[in-house]
């Protein structure tokens, strides 16, 4: 069973630079950004374990949508 991890902000920085490392370390990603345009790239830059999740942190309904896809 492989583990999985939820990085919010995901579209650049930290977030981004966490997404890539963790799934490098064997991770599945589920990397979240209000900007999904930009995370629509980090799939191939994480060795195919990164999925795009398009969520607002500030906003519930944005969260509970990104959650019933991980779910």
């Amino acid at each position: 069973m492989h583990q999985s991890v939820l990085v919010t902000g995901a579209s650049s920085g930290i977030g981004e630079e966490a997404a890539v490392f963790l799934a490098h370390k064997g991770f599945r990603v589920f990397a979240a950004a209000r900007r999904i345009d930009k995370l629509k790239e980090l799939n191939a830059v994480g060795a195919g374990r990164i999925t795009p999740l398009q969520m607002d942190v500030t906003d519930k309904s944005s969260i509970d949508a990104a959650l019933a896809k991980i779910a």
